[in-house]
């Protein structure tokens, strides 16, 4: 049985790598309109807030997907990868945000939450089409042996 290009690891490999470079910059380009908003409405501490809020949702959804990424290999690894991510992709902003709003501060006060929530929406919806890519082409690999 001879190896084509779409069962190698490595093109798999690049494709979580395409992913995650592909989510970074989703995030990226929603920073400058939060973030200016931010400083327009609270300044330094308003831009530093959306900074963080960014970070925080990126590394959810980042570890997100390079978990679905090394666990697609079987049905039931896939359904428990995609759990685990949730838990990544949702938990860590959820509790982060209530953590730092319920301490109070500059940064509660330039409303990290509702960055937070905003940078989660954008991240959710980008991930979640890149795990179902991700997903689809391990299916498709399957098949294909």
């Amino acid at each position: 049985m001879t190896e084509d290009a779409t069962n190698s690891p490595k093109t798999r490999q690049t494709s979580v790598t395409i992913a995650c470079v592909l989510l970074s910059l989703s995030l990226l380009l929603v920073f400058p309109i939060i973030g200016a908003y931010a400083y327009n409405t609270h300044g330094t501490d308003g831009l530093i807030a959306a900074a963080l809020a960014g970070a925080i949702c990126w590394s959810g959804a980042m570890i997100a997907l390079v978990l679905v990424g090394l666990f697609r290999k079987s049905p039931n690894q896939m359904v428990s990868a995609t759990l685990a991510g949730m838990l990544f992709r949702m938990g860590l902003p959820l509790v982060t945000g209530l953590v730092i709003t319920n301490a109070g501060g500059p940064l509660a006060d330039a409303g990290i939450f509702g960055m937070i929530l905003v940078f989660y929406l954008v991240g959710l919806v980008v991930e979640t089409i890149l795990s179902v890519r991700i997903l689809g082409s391990s299916q498709d690999a399957a098949k294909a042996s």
